[in-house]
């Protein structure tokens, strides 16, 4: 028998929609290396996701899982970015998102239907500003997270030629209410790289 189906579809998709809104690890780690300074100007070339989350309620033969995956390479990119020894300033910087979500509904431990659905977003350009710091030669960390998201997150830098690659990973496992007393265990997993060109 389904639990309640339609709110977990609910809740992963609000997951899919507003994942950035959680803390995120901050990969304070490593740093060996010696990488060029990231300071200069740049052109926004992209940006590369991948994400999945799983949400499970119930147990036995009336538990209830979703599986989602979904990843993408943004098209369109517009914009640069100016970073000093303190600031991340974005300038009209925007983008298309268009990829394939892949669903599965589990009931009991057996699979009962596998979906693929598209989505397709256009970021118009904005400009923002964030501040930073260094933690070690290919770590940073803000405080007050990217262009007005209140959410603290840190990123690994490194270089391919003259292009700056930022890497944030975020993780997290909690609890969620579905209402009527039922209770799923969620968790969720993203990988976003954002691409800069050296000007």
């Amino acid at each position: 028998m389904k639990l309640i189906y339609s709110a977990v579809a609910s809740l992963i998709l609000t997951i899919f929609l507003i994942s950035c809104q959680k803390e995120v690890d901050l990969q304070n780690g490593g740093g060996g290396t010696t990488q060029k300074d990231i300071i200069g100007s740049y052109n926004f070339v992209g940006i590369g996701y991948t994400q999945s989350a799983s949400v499970v309620a119930g147990t036995g033969t009336a538990q209830e899982k979703i599986l989602t995956k979904t990843g993408f390479n943004t098209t369109n990119n517009v914009g640069t970015i100016n970073i000093t020894a303190t600031d991340f300033k974005t300038n009209l910087v925007g983008y298309k998102a268009a990829g394939i979500v892949t669903t599965e509904y589990y009931l009991g431990g057996a699979l009962v239907q596998s979906m693929d659905a598209p989505f397709d977003q256009d970021y118009p350009p904005s400009s923002g500003n964030s501040t930073y710091r260094k933690i070690n030669n290919d770590s940073i960390y803000f405080e007050t997270g990217l262009d007005g998201d209140p959410t603290p997150l840190g990123a690994r830098v490194r270089w391919s030629g003259d292009t700056l690659l930022m890497t944030i990973k975020y993780s997290d496992t909690y609890s969620e209410d579905l209402g009527g007393g039922v209770m799923a265990q969620v968790n969720e997993a993203y990988t976003q790289v954002i691409k800069m060109k050296k000007q």
